[in-house]
């Protein structure tokens, strides 16, 4: 039911603004979410890189800790 709604509001759009009446609002809408979206992709692959380097840390001193538990035997 709501297609079909919308498809109506979209001709009816169409029919009193043109086309051009279905992208009236982009560009703003663009400037809002565009600076969140890249502070969010951003705050990811910062994490990201933050946690394989920590991840990679707990590897290495195990790594020590089997050697020199080796070594004592």
């Amino acid at each position: 039911m709501k297609n079909v709604q919308m498809a109506k509001l979209m001709r009816q759009i169409v029919r009193e603004e043109g086309y051009q009446g279905l992208f009236r609002g982009l560009v703003p809408r663009v400037a809002k979410v565009a600076p969140a979206c890249a502070i969010m992709i951003s705050s990811y692959e910062v994490g990201k890189a933050f946690f394989a380097g920590r991840a990679t840390q707990i590897e290495e001193a195990q790594a020590l800790k089997e050697m020199a538990g080796a070594e004592l035997v």
